[in-house]
């Protein structure tokens, strides 16, 4: 059904006059103006490095964290780009800084920036003996913020093992700090593990039993994965797996179970039988869940998007039965989501022959492939050797989508981000039929009236979407050389206005309705 939409869908465009294949630019493909044709690739030094975690600044600036090696252990990497893909040499030394908890590796996962500008890095730290939840913050500039723990960072244990976070919330209302992750006590025992901070990295002991959280779903391997606050409620939604099964939870404001959530406060759910997981989602106006993960059957992985109701259930509108399960063509990973304007992208890494690459994908709020997107619903990106995207972040200001991971250079990961545009544009468009007419469309963009003006005058004008189909037409009875048209009921997007006079065209334009 997708192709045979997009297939109408471009007929119509190459149809119009003056408008080519050259000169359209679908949504999903890479921004030009960024980095070297939409690629950015960082090296920390001559040892590995991995960016694991990406968030957008509200001055476009773009920063990523992950980890690198000193050649001998991994330290929290940080790296911050201007909003054209070059680094921001007032951001640490030359638009780079690391961040080391002690002679054992520090991997950081999840990064968030307060109101203040100030920038959280959290994941985890090992020592000889145990790993611990680790989280540094930085000053606007990359340097360590001094009134935050112990120089700037602080480490947790909850229970003596391995205790990882892999997620992180900022509270808006106080600017309290939830890690969420996997505690695995001496037993290996893997349960739900969250720690809550006060602004100034102390454990806060309201939250819970003394600021820690460890929920067991019953098997021996439960893990968050993703963590979301719900903005009307407040409530604490994280999500992963318990042993092969999606799992959800949620928590109140004060750290325990909420039991009107799924059964006595998780929700899970099993597609097949094989390993199952949320690597990532968000929580939309409805306070519906969209999760994002993979599903493997045999040998293959395949891309989900799933969506729960506020209540833990699965939302059976949603793809089938509640479920968006596309096999893209390889062995497909999908480790982060977020809205975009209507739609859910979605990025991770797409493995053919062995060799993996970028892939980031669109899906309409039914959970359906947005064929429009890339002329596919997805796209791949190729960086030298192998390459896979671990976050993505959309640029509020113009909707871009940033996915950010690593490539292989040789035997060593750096560092690798992308950029893509997210709507259908048009280049060198000669947007006037004719010479002699003088068609003007204003305001362009639009929200709720566009006045058409002509100082030839028509007779007729028709004003349709991208599919074709005409959404507005008006013939008068009489030259006409001005008009105000009400566009409020239509939908945001991209429409042509064409005017005729005496059953000619007389010009064909395109404006913009944004709301």
């Amino acid at each position: 059904m997708n192709r045979v939409i997009l297939i109408s869908a471009l007929a119509v465009i190459l149809t119009l006059p003056k408008i080519s294949w050259s000169q359209i630019n679908l949504p999903g493909t890479l921004d030009s103006t960024f980095g070297v044709n939409g690629k950015v690739m960082t090296a920390f030094n001559s040892n590995a490095c991995i960016a694991r975690a990406v968030a957008v600044q509200s001055d476009g600036k773009i920063i990523v964290a992950g980890e690198s090696s000193n050649g001998t252990s991994n330290l929290f990497a940080i790296a911050r780009y201007n909003s054209n893909g070059t680094l921001d040499n007032q951001f640490g030394t030359g638009g780079k800084t690391t961040i080391s908890f002690g002679s054992g590796n520090s991997v950081a996962r999840a990064i968030g920036i307060q109101s203040n500008g100030y920038i959280v890095v959290a994941g985890s730290y090992q020592t000889p003996t145990q790993t611990n939840f680790a989280v540094a913050r930085l000053t606007n500039i990359g340097q360590p913020d001094a009134t935050f723990g112990s120089g700037g960072k602080t480490q947790t244990s909850i229970v003596p093992g391995f205790n990882i976070a892999y997620a992180m919330a900022i509270q808006p209302n106080d600017g309290k700090i939830i890690l969420a992750g996997v505690s695995f006590d001496t037993l290996n025992n893997g349960d739900f593990a969250l720690v809550r901070y006060n602004p100034n990295g102390s454990i806060d002991p309201y939250f819970a039993n003394g600021g820690k959280v460890r929920t067991s779903l019953g098997t021996t391997w439960d893990q968050i994965n993703t963590i979301m606050l719900d903005q009307g409620t407040r409530k604490i939604v994280v999500g992963g797996r318990t042993a092969n099964s999606y799992a959800l939870a949620r928590y109140d404001t004060a750290g325990f179970l909420d039991q009107t959530f799924g059964f006595n406060g998780v929700s899970t759910y099993t597609l097949f039988t094989q390993s199952e997981i949320i690597n990532s989602m968000y929580i939309d106006a409805n306070h519906r869940i969209i999760a994002g993960g993979s599903s493997q059957v045999a040998t293959n992985m395949d891309v989900v998007v799933m969506r729960f109701l506020s209540n833990g259930s699965i939302d059976n509108s949603f793809g089938v039965n509640g479920v968006s399960l596309n096999d893209l063509g390889g062995i497909e990973l999908l480790n982060a989501i977020a809205p975009q304007d209507e739609y859910i992208v979605g990025a991770g890494s797409i493995t053919n022959g062995g060799v993996s690459d970028f892939m980031v994908m669109r899906l309409d709020t039914l959970g359906i492939m947005d064929g429009l997107y890339n002329g596919s619903g997805f796209n791949t990106t190729s960086f030298p050797g192998n390459s896979g995207v671990s976050a993505l972040a959309v640029q509020p200001s113009n909707s871009y989508l940033v996915a950010a991971g690593f490539y292989a250079s040789g035997a060593v990961n750096n560092f690798a981000v992308a950029r893509y545009t997210s709507v259908l544009t048009f280049t060198g468009v000669n947007d006037n039929l004719s010479s002699i007419d003088n068609v003007q469309i204003y305001p362009n963009p639009a929200t709720s009236i566009i006045r058409i003006q002509s100082d030839a005058g028509f007779d007729k004008i028709s004003i349709s979407d991208l599919t074709g189909k005409i959404v507005n037409e008006t013939a008068y009875t009489e030259r006409t050389r001005t008009v105000d048209i009400e566009i409020s009921k239509l939908s945001k997007g991209i429409y042509l206005v064409r005017t005729q006079k005496d059953g000619v065209v007389s010009a064909n334009q395109k404006f913009v309705i944004a709301k």
